[in-house]
């Protein structure tokens, strides 16, 4: 599992550079934090098993982007994101970017990826399927980050230069 959450994490920051949309957040957003930002409650993961030892694992993501409040919303009575030019940006980027993720032990192919725009955020879900065997699951760490944990410093990402050997050394300690 952290080897998604470090594709899915990994790839946002490509998609979206600069910091120009701020974190990305796991578990559940607590009140306070910066915006913008994004935002990952922790992803259903389906498991089948298939013959000769194969596994089928199927990941549900959903993502939320928490855009930057403008004095526009906030003189609504109803708080309503009103940016409907940046929410297309955003959702259509995440449709085009996020359908195939490269983690450091497998690549993972996305299936029924959509957005929907709401009034306080934008909602991104998608479905991630991939095999392994029954050997390699167990070696895989299936465990998730805390609740509240910023997944770039959680998962050691630093800059899009660092290379896999860099970034391993980060998470070793």
């Amino acid at each position: 599992m952290q080897d998604f959450l470090w594709a899915a994490a990994t790839k946002l920051r490509q998609l979206f550079p600069g910091g120009e949309v701020g974190p990305v957040y796991f578990g559940r957003l607590l009140q306070g934090e910066r915006t913008p930002c994004f935002y990952l409650p922790p992803p259903a993961l389906h498991r089948q098993l298939w013959p000769c030892g194969r596994v089928r694992r199927e990941i549900d993501l959903t993502l939320h982007y928490y855009p930057r409040p403008s004095k526009a919303a906030a003189e609504k009575p109803d708080g309503a994101w009103s940016g409907l030019a940046e929410q297309e940006r955003i959702g259509e980027g995440l449709v085009r970017g996020m359908a195939e993720l490269s983690g450091r032990l497998r690549a993972y192919r996305g299936h029924d990826l959509h957005w929907q725009a709401g009034n306080e955020y934008l909602c991104f879900q998608a479905k991630y399927v991939y095999y392994t065997t029954l050997e390699l699951e167990a070696a895989d760490k299936l465990s998730l980050p805390p609740k509240g944990a910023d997944l770039m410093q959680f998962l050691a990402i630093g800059s899009l230069d660092d290379t896999a050997a860099d970034i391993n050394k980060k998470i070793e300690k």
